[in-house]
This record gives C-alpha cells, sequence and structure tokens, in this order.
C-alpha cells in the first residue's frame, strides 16, 4: 500500500491537563501512635486512543489503518511523538471491548488486543505468531491477515506483494503473492506462509507500520518504556504494563433498542468501544504490582470487580436510552480505571484546534493559551499545528492566544494583532466557537476560519478565493476541521 494511500487517523494522542499541585491538609497528632498518610497520586500525563476502525468486530489482528496512530501524518502527530515529548514517562496498555458477549469472552478478547500492540510496540514477533497460532473467542488471524499484509508490503518495485482480495481463500494469488516476498527475503519460496515465513513476515510488517512515510527508521518502545517493566522479559505480558478491562468499561451504550435491533448497524455504532488506550505517567513513577488491581493477561477478569463501584454493574448496562461517557461519565464499573479516563481527552472527548498564521498556514509547535469559562489551559501544538485538549466545561466559545513574540509592550486584540497575559506574549488572540452542536455548523465554521462577511454568497466566495473556485460550501466543514493549509496556487 502506497503512503500515498494510507487511511486518515481517527484515534488521539493528547497531553493531559496538569494536576492541581493543592496543599496537602493534615490532621495534628495526639502523642499516640496514631499518624497521617499521604501519597502522591497517580497521575497520567498523556494518553494515546487507538480507536476503530483499527480493530474489526471479534478481531485483534493490526491492520494498516493503525499506521497513522502510530507514527502520525498530516492530521495527527500519533504514538512515536507523544512517546518523545514524554521521555521518561511508563507507559500502560488497556484493551477494551464493545458490550456484546459474556464477560469472560470480551475479557479474552481484550488481552488479545492489548497483546498485539505491546508485541508490536516492543517488537515481540513470538507473540504476534501465539495470537495466529491459537486463535480464540472468534479472533481467527488466518489467510486474511497473510493477505492484509501482503497487500501493505511492497516489492523492490514498489509494488505490493498482494493486490488481491481480502477473502480469507488461500488460493493463486496468495501463494504468487508469498513466494514473492519469500524469494526476495531470502527464503524457500515454495508459497506457503509457514511458522519460518510468518516469523520474517511479521516482523517486515511491524517495522512497516512503525516507520513514517518519508522515513527508513522504525519507531520502537523497549520492555522497560513500561510500567511493569522492570523484571519484565521477552515473551511476557507484565502487570501494569498490560492489561484487559474487557467490556467493564464502555463509552458508549446505545439503546437497548438498538442493541436488538440490526447486527451490522450495532456494530458499526458500538465501533468507538473497541479500542486501546495508553497511559503515560510521571516520570520516575513507580507502582507496587500488589495494589495494582487489574489481572494479568490470561485470567479471569474476577479481580476487577473488586475495583467496581457500588453500582459498577449498573453503570456498565445498556438501557431505554443511549449514554455516553462523553456527556457524562458514568459508563465505566471500574472506580480505578474511571480516575484515569474522566480527565483524559482521549477518552472523555477533545477540543481540537488547528494553530494557523494570517496565510492561513499552520504553525508547527507554536505555543497557545486557551480559556474556556474558568478553565485555563496552556502548551505548544504538536508538529502539525494540532492543539488536542479535554473540554467538559460546557462552554459554547473559547478565547485562544498562540504564537510567541519576543516584544512584552504589545496589547491583547484580534487575530492578526499581539496579545499578551501575565507571563507569555502572543502573535495572535481572539475568540471561537466551540459548541459542536451549534444550531448552523455551516456560520460556527465560516466564524472559527475568519470568514466574517455578512452574506452567505460572499462568505463563500471568499472561501473559493483562498481554497479554489471548485470548493463549495459542503467542503468548508472539512477544510476546518482537518486545518486544510491554504493551497500555494489559491
Amino acid at each position: 500500500m502506497a503512503d500515498s494511500d494510507m487511511p486518515g487517523a481517527t484515534g488521539i494522542a493528547a497531553q493531559h491537563a496538569a494536576y492541581p499541585d493543592t496543599p496537602r491538609k493534615i490532621a495534628p497528632t495526639d502523642g499516640s501512635d496514631k499518624f497521617n498518610t499521604l501519597r502522591d497520586p497517580l497521575v497520567p500525563v498523556a494518553c494515546w486512543l487507538l480507536n476503530d476502525p483499527a480493530f474489526a468486530f471479534d478481531s485483534s489482528f493490526v491492520s494498516a489503518n493503525f499506521r497513522p496512530e502510530l507514527v502520525g501524518n498530516e492530521d495527527t502527530s500519533g504514538l512515536m511523538e507523544l512517546i518523545q515529548s514524554n521521555a521518561g514517562c511508563p507507559a500502560s496498555l488497556f484493551g477494551h471491548c464493545d458490550p456484546m458477549g459474556s464477560d469472560a469472552l470480551n475479557k479474552t478478547l481484550g488481552d488479545r488486543r492489548v497483546t498485539a500492540i505491546y508485541a508490536l510496540l516492543t517488537r515481540q514477533i513470538p507473540l504476534w505468531e501465539k495470537l495466529y497460532s491459537a486463535p480464540a473467542v472468534g479472533d481467527t488471524w488466518g489467510t486474511q491477515a497473510i493477505q492484509a499484509i501482503l497487500q501493505s508490503l511492497v516489492d523492490g518495485s514498489g509494488n505490493p506483494y498482494y493486490s488481491g482480495a481480502i477473502d480469507n481463500q488461500y488460493g493463486p494469488g496468495t501463494t504468487a503473492a508469498v513466494k514473492s516476498f519469500q524469494t526476495d527475503s531470502g527464503l524457500s519460496a515454495d508459497g506457503v506462509a509457514g511458522a519460518g515465513t510468518r516469523k520474517v513476515l511479521f516482523g517486515a510488517y511491524m517495522d512497516w507500520l512503525c516507520t513514517a512515510p518519508g522515513s527508513t527508521t522504525p519507531f520502537k518502545m523497549q520492555i522497560t518504556d513500561f510500567l511493569g517493566g522492570a523484571g519484565a522479559a521477552a515473551g511476557d505480558t507484565p502487570k501494569l504494563s498490560t492489561q484487559s478491562c474487557g467490556k467493564f468499561n464502555p463509552i458508549l451504550l446505545l439503546a437497548n433498542s438498538v442493541m436488538q435491533g440490526d447486527r451490522g448497524t450495532r456494530n458499526g455504532l458500538d465501533a468507538p468501544n473497541r479500542r486501546v488506550m495508553m497511559f503515560l505517567f510521571k516520570a520516575g513513577t513507580v507502582v507496587d504490582p500488589s495494589t495494582w488491581p487489574c489481572p494479568l493477561i490470561g485470567a479471569t477478569g474476577d479481580a476487577c470487580k473488586s475495583a467496581f463501584w457500588p453500582d459498577g454493574d449498573q453503570r456498565r448496562t445498556n438501557g431505554d436510552v443511549e449514554r455516553s461517557y462523553k456527556l457524562k461519565p458514568d459508563t465505566m464499573a471500574c472506580r480505578f480505571y474511571d480516575r484515569f479516563a474522566r480527565r483524559s481527552p482521549c477518552e472523555r472527548g477533545a477540543l481540537k484546534i488547528w494553530l494557523q498564521d494570517p496565510q492561513r498556514q499552520r504553525m508547527p509547535n507554536a505555543p497557545y493559551r486557551l480559556q474556556m469559562g474558568n478553565v485555563i489551559r496552556t502548551g505548544n501544538a504538536d508538529s502539525n499545528g494540532l492543539v488536542i485538549v479535554f473540554m467538559n466545561t460546557g462552554e459554547t466559545t473559547a478565547d485562544i492566544m498562540w504564537g510567541q513574540v519576543q516584544s512584552s509592550s504589545a496589547q491583547s486584540g484580534t487575530s492578526g494583532e499581539a496579545a499578551q497575559d501575565s507571563q507569555l506574549t502572543y502573535l495572535y488572540a481572539r475568540q471561537i466557537i466551540i459548541n459542536e452542536d451549534a444550531p448552523d455548523p455551516l456560520a460556527r465554521d465560516y466564524y472559527n476560519l475568519l470568514y466574517w462577511q455578512t452574506d452567505a454568497d460572499e462568505q463563500l466566495q471568499a472561501f473559493q478565493g483562498d481554497y479554489g473556485a471548485s470548493q463549495g460550501a459542503a467542503d468548508v466543514a472539512d477544510v476546518h476541521g482537518s486545518g486544510t493549509p491554504k493551497p500555494e496556487q489559491a
């Protein structure tokens, strides 16, 4: 698959807001053996969401759709940049499933999904071979996985080894593709994707998934980059590093009428629940495994229930109306995971803002200050000029300043004028509309894109002047959502 053919990203890589560092309150001692206990909270500093359509229904296979989430593209910075920006911050992976099926089935499926990602990031090919060779709970990699991998990898001429349909049939086309790969890899070209061929094939595919377009250096994490890395060995799926929540922590609960309706429709709407989450914790964080309630990969999910909210089973159960964790955080059964998730832009929903200059070009790594009501967020955009922050204020507008300058004499102004707060001076400042359910989305998008003409026809003409005469009103939403830079020829 050519880099230009890669699908867009659907997940999120984002920093968490700084945890409030407030003074601790303690009680005086009474001369007895009673004492105060102070404990630093376990605080995630960043998150990475690997979301559907990367995972198919009942599958742990790592599809080509994962690549932008891993190494980034023009729409997302990906995991690679997030890890680089949070050096020394240990990681922990959590696998999740949709609410269909039993607790036991979904615990196993979540185990397999998180194992697939952990193995990919740490290049543990034997763990993938185990998933391939031992199908479980309907998760069968099989011939379709071989076809998908060969469709992504290219030969010396730049052509995919396999260009046929992903039909799970080991026909002449698949045999020829395997032979071609074997020949190029110095293997015996018998056309059979046996264990020896799969070892080389899986390794090449892992490196391809973790190599940014235009680069030749694959991204890789070490076992010790994870929270449970101390003492872990190759082939392990360590406690603290990997765990499955199964169906215990959904972020969307469909109405019963939908759950009992058309299967294809239900599976499509349930896709946000099929995900793998990574949390990065403060550098230097060390956790005693005995205090970590999540069971090991391969164990039952019974231990999870010791960390449930008192009404945990009720929280995770579908009802007469749809419920979303983004709107109200009451869909997760596990209070341990819930405390990480409720402050996370990856789980609660994120506000995405593209920072651009007056020429409508993205501003990579630009500093910003965002105020939503009484909530203030500061930081830097990613390498694409994208800001992602958790938003749960109920506000419909926000004030943002961005682009730092050296002078400190300027005052606040509209876009194109310098602005300053008590600490930094910024190039630009303005108000934006952040209501995703705005009654007139087109008017919101025009406003945020600075097409402030009073007439809709004039707004469209100005937009076409920047982005081309072939663009229509329907294209405004794409430009607004994707931060599309103004073309040089426009």
